[in-house]
């Protein structure tokens, strides 16, 4: 397992459509306590679906729940945008070990459920259609984003 962490910096935004095109699944994460992390949610969302293979597998993280008194971001807006995109979701702490296990043992049994899948026949990994687990993006924004 390769994990490439580029936190969501644009100026490593060149060189992740590299990594994007080998990856069976992403952590997207954005930041509880700030707005502006959660709007870039779909730009990055939509980056995963054009340069991944149709079958890469998504968990939608809403960190750093330890500061729930700073929070920005209800989490019934992120929950609406991961179900509308078609992705699994948590809100974990990264500083407090809150849900961390559990955001990277779902990636994994998406991902193996997929490869079980295209085992027995049911989807081609080698297929570059993304609809099976990347939906189209929301038209709307979600929580009065003006993103």
């Amino acid at each position: 397992m390769c994990l490439q962490d580029t936190a969501g910096q644009e100026r490593y935004r060149t060189i992740t459509t590299a990594y994007y095109r080998g990856a069976m699944g992403f952590l997207l994460m954005y930041d509880i306590t700030s707005q502006e992390s959660f709007c870039a949610v779909q730009d990055w969302a939509t980056q995963i679906k054009t340069y991944s293979w149709g079958n890469a597998q998504v968990v939608l993280v809403g960190n750093k729940l330890d500061l729930e008194e700073d929070r920005q971001v209800p989490t019934e807006d992120a929950h609406r945008l991961a179900s509308e995109l078609g992705f699994q979701f948590f809100e974990a702490s990264a500083k407090d070990n809150i849900n961390v296990k559990q955001v990277f043992d779902k990636l994994v049994d998406v991902i193996c459920e997929k490869m079980s899948e295209s085992v027995n026949g049911d989807s081609s990994p080698s297929a570059n259609q993304n609809e099976a687990s990347l939906k189209e993006t929301p038209s709307s924004s979600p929580g009065g984003c003006a993103c």
